[in-house]
């Protein structure tokens, strides 16, 4: 089975405290999950905006906050 493609043409974090390096890096990481998601359950769509929000604590790592946004995008989109 063809595994269906993800194209993100503009996403942005706005993460407070995140140096520009960390703030690439995590958006890579949100990027690198979604397109392991099954998004789409019936054929491509165009999603014009999407605005979710994530509270984590100061210790939380950035592959949670990673796991945390992907995952209500997920939701968001199914």
């Amino acid at each position: 089975m063809k595994r269906a493609a993800v194209q993100i043409g503009e996403m942005r974090l706005r993460v407070p405290g995140l140096a520009p390096p960390q703030a690439r890096r995590l958006g890579e990481m949100v990027a690198k999950r979604l397109a392991e998601l099954s998004l789409a359950k019936d054929g491509s769509r165009k999603i014009a905006g999407l605005n979710i929000s994530v509270r984590a604590d100061g210790s939380a790592s950035m592959e949670r906050l990673a796991d945390e946004i992907a995952s209500r995008v997920r939701k968001r989109l199914n």
